[in-house]
């Protein structure tokens, strides 16, 4: 027997975390530790859960059937330190159920301090129901609004559309140069 592709993922995202140390010799920085819902905005209710999280004290947990779940834009310009070539981001996102879930999904990452502006991103992938870690390469990313400059982030969103309602949570934003 073999595992089902919900198997292998499962798999992945368990020896990912585990392996990550050895794959790289640059160490990855947090843009964001999910740990507070300040400046944090979303079409549903947004909280922190303490109980059940990845990285940190909590992790910013969505409940509803909107589409935008997380987005947020730091007033503050994060410089990666990261390279289009080489670097990525990674990030656990929770997903209570996954049959509920539409197609319509991105995650974005830019410098124009908002959607569709000098931004990347990324189909967010196959996902299992409870936390799967995503790691997404900036050469795979697609890009909206022209070039984002990685020396000085300013906007984040994850969206997902959705048939019914789902809890959804992120945890450990981070960009691994």
């Amino acid at each position: 027997m073999h595992p089902s592709v919900a198997g292998h993922i499962k798999a992945a995202n368990l020896l990912q975390p585990i392996l990550s140390p050895y794959l790289s010799s640059a160490t990855p920085a947090y843009l964001d530790h999910c740990d507070v819902a300040t400046g944090w905005r979303s079409t549903n209710a947004l909280s922190i859960n303490t109980t059940d999280k990845k990285e940190g004290p909590g992790s910013l947990q969505s409940i509803g059937s909107g589409t935008d779940e997380f987005n947020k834009v730091f007033t503050t310009p994060y410089n990666s330190g990261a390279s289009a070539a080489t670097g990525s981001i990674q990030f656990w996102y929770y997903v209570s159920d996954v049959s509920k879930l539409g197609p319509s999904n991105q995650v974005e990452l830019g410098s124009g301090g908002r959607a569709d502006v000098n931004e990347y991103n990324w189909n967010i992938g196959p996902l299992v129901n409870g936390w799967n870690l995503i790691t997404k390469p900036f050469s795979g990313a697609g890009t909206t609004g022209g070039t984002p400059n990685l020396d000085a982030i300013n906007w984040l969103r994850v969206y997902h559309a959705k048939t019914g309602s789902v809890t959804t949570r992120i945890d450990g934003f981070r960009i691994i140069p």
